[in-house]
């Protein structure tokens, strides 16, 4: 593991963290999104940002990442997570292997404590990344996202996605202190969320194929996945994140870690 790295997730204390999970679980549980830090939007949605105004993240309600991204026929098992950053190149392959090492120290010291025995520990095959230089599943080739429709939405922020651990959500804070290490690392600065509200999405039926593109994710629908075995193809889906992040106006997407989670505000 880098000393950066490293570093980063030595800051990180699970006993201090309880509080902010338990917030996060609420917010998932009322259908909101919440902010980690200053520059991470979280939540089960799509989201949206103005190309004028990105640091203003606008939560589509009536709509689920899950089966918009995937076409899953579930609802609320998704995690949409946006880490925002200066306009660049970051490379995906770098911030995979970020989030796997950080994911690794988590299920370490995870199973050393006591007091978490029995709690969920994130599988990191369940977990997609999108930069704007590819994306896919962080531990499989992460050849997938290259459509340069794909890369162009996501040069302001490193998308994730991932099924919700069911009983345990600190993984998302060594998540987000891993993507937040890998962009200061690759030389560009964290960008804030100023602010989070929420809309409904206009046309949730959108033709989103220049939007989407081949991974090997594994959270895909079923109906997707048997498609895609019937067209003899990998599994392709809006690549992570890809979902509404595409309008030149709005831009559908998905902090420096340590703000603690702060809840939306309504419109």
């Amino acid at each position: 593991m880098v000393d950066s790295l490293n570093t980063s997730l030595a800051q990180l204390s699970l006993s201090r963290l309880g509080a902010a999970a338990a917030a996060i679980d609420e917010a998932l549980g009322l259908g909101q999104g919440i902010r980690l830090g200053q520059s991470t939007v979280f939540s089960s949605k799509v989201h949206a940002f103005n190309s004028h105004s990105p640091e203003h993240v606008k939560i589509m309600v009536n709509t689920d990442a899950g089966q918009v991204f995937y076409y899953r026929s579930d609802s609320g098992r998704i995690g949409h997570l946006d880490i925002f950053h200066e306009c660049g190149a970051i490379n995906h392959q770098v911030a995979a292997y970020y989030v796997c090492s950080a994911l690794e120290r988590y299920r370490t010291i995870a199973v050393q404590q006591s007091t978490m025995m029995g709690t969920g520990v994130l599988n990191p095959d369940l977990v997609d990344i999108q930069t704007a230089t590819g994306g896919g599943r962080i531990t499989g080739s992460l050849h997938g996202g290259q459509k340069p429709s794909v890369r162009r939405v996501h040069e302001n922020h490193v998308h994730v996605a991932l099924q919700l651990p069911t009983n345990n959500l600190l993984c998302l804070f060594y998540i987000v202190a891993a993507v937040e290490t890998a962009i200061l690392d690759l030389g560009l600065e964290l960008r804030c969320n100023e602010r989070i509200s929420y809309v409904e999405a206009a046309d949730c039926q959108s033709d989103l194929s220049p939007y989407t593109d081949q991974t090997d994710s594994l959270l895909a629908g079923q109906l997707l996945a048997k498609h895609n075995q019937q067209a003899g193809c990998l599994v392709s889906d809006s690549t992570p994140g890809l979902a509404a992040e595409c309008s030149p106006a709005y831009s559908y997407t998905g902090s420096r870690f340590g703000a603690g989670p702060q809840p939306a505000e309504n419109c």
